[in-house]
């Protein structure tokens, strides 16, 4: 970690708004960045609205839940995002009746209570949780388990790339509420230097 920390010094963590994080880690789910990008800006395009021009480009808002939860599977086609359109319609359905200020309110709520109720929208799985946690909900004790992170935990600390639960214990015990920058440091360090 002292490694990771000097290589990676000044990371960030990014604060989205909690909505789109919801959206925009249900979109990522097997998916590569330039994938994701191309069906968030198609998702804007077709459902936001207009905003502005930048970089010689219309650019279009992130639609709200109950635009996107007023939408049929269908609808979203020309947003490429496959079977994650279920889960999109599904989460913005959810959070509808508020337009998303739920999400917000839940960065008061203890860890726990917001991974269980992120986990409870259609499509959450725990690694989503906690990126949605980390990312829109500054809950910096959670620490997103994807392949990569499950590789570097087995490579640096010798777990077996299976045992998420003995990762999070890890990481819980050893990071604590710092978790979520631990993970950020050890992924920058491990993809430039692994």
């Amino acid at each position: 970690m002292e490694q990771a920390v000097k290589f990676g010094g000044g990371i960030r963590l990014l604060h989205q708004d909690p909505w789109e994080t919801v959206v925009s880690f249900l979109i990522s789910q097997n998916s590569s960045i330039v994938r994701i990008r191309g069906c968030i800006e198609r998702l804007c395009a077709g459902f936001g609205e207009p905003i502005g021009v930048w970089r010689g480009k219309m650019r279009f808002s992130f639609p709200g839940p109950r635009r996107l939860a007023a939408l049929k599977p269908e609808d979203l086609a020309e947003c490429r995002l496959g079977y994650r359109d279920r889960y999109v319609i599904s989460a913005a359905a959810a959070l509808a009746e508020d337009e998303g200020r739920f999400l917000s309110d839940l960065r008061q709520a203890d860890y726990e209570t917001a991974f269980r109720y992120v986990r409870s929208l259609y499509g959450v799985g725990p690694k989503v949780a906690d990126c949605i946690l980390l990312f829109g909900l500054m809950k910096y004790e959670s620490f997103p388990l994807d392949v990569w992170m499950k590789r570097i935990m087995s490579g640096l600390y010798g777990f077996d790339p299976k045992d998420t639960k003995g990762m999070s214990e890890y990481a819980a015990e050893h990071f604590g509420t710092l978790s979520g920058f631990a993970q950020q440091y050890l992924f920058y360090y491990a993809k430039e230097n692994l």
